[in-house]
């Protein structure tokens, strides 16, 4: 009589166990933070800072260039806009208009910048 593994002849088992068991490991932290999010899809922004009192940051966690990428992609198809590569979406971020329009003198108060 031939011994098998649980596993056997089920793709993609052992995979989804270990994940399960890298899933066991996460930090209390993460969990709870994941906790919160979950809560936050179900019943907004309002409830979830009286419920648990964390801050909007919290909520929405900086994202990388190429995740703001992916991102941008629906949003692009809805309104007819071409997607822009990755550095384009990434430059385009909205910035302070005070950093834009005026410059810092020597002593560093802010000038205003002038058109030529």
């Amino acid at each position: 009589m031939q011994v098998q593994h649980i596993g056997y002849r089920i793709r993609g088992f052992y995979r989804v166990a270990a994940l399960g068991y890298l899933w066991d490991m996460t930090p209390k932290d993460a969990q709870r933070r994941f906790e919160i999010l979950r809560f936050f899809d179900k019943h907004g922004l309002a409830a979830t800072r009286d419920a648990f009192g964390v801050s909007r940051r919290t909520l929405y966690p900086n994202l990388g260039k190429s995740k703001r990428h992916v991102l941008l992609g629906p949003w692009c198809a809805r309104h007819g806009i071409a997607l822009p590569s990755v550095s384009t979406a990434v430059s385009s971020r909205p910035t302070s208009p005070s950093s834009s329009r005026s410059a810092a003198s020597s002593a560093g108060t802010p000038t205003p910048k002038t058109r030529r």
